[in-house]
């Protein structure tokens, strides 16, 4: 049970971070609190870029696979994805761009 958590968890939370996170991640700050370019960010030829970008959204699915232990046989899964999809779209980007 928890691992197929961890395996939707994770393509959720890659997914969340390619379309919008690693923009406000690493985008153009606005006002020193979110990232605002970067939205669906392509690696085109930069190699650097690629290699970046799967650590980055990797760290996002383990950081949103921590909290896979509280709630597990506890809430159901569409719950369990909707506490994933908030932490990969806000917790994360938003607590690493300050970082």
């Amino acid at each position: 049970n928890v691992a197929v958590k961890n395996m939707g968890d994770f393509v959720l939370s890659v997914s969340v971070y390619w379309l919008s996170c690693f923009g406000i991640m690493f985008g153009a700050s606005y006002t020193g609190l979110f990232g605002t370019s970067n939205v669906l960010v392509s690696v085109g030829d930069d190699p650097r870029l690629l290699v970046f970008f799967i650590f980055q959204a990797v760290v996002c699915g383990i950081a949103a696979t921590v909290d896979s232990g509280a709630p597990a046989e506890r809430t159901s899964f569409k719950a369990y994805l909707v506490i994933s999809f908030v932490v990969s779209l806000l917790v994360y980007p938003v607590w690493g761009h300050w970082a």
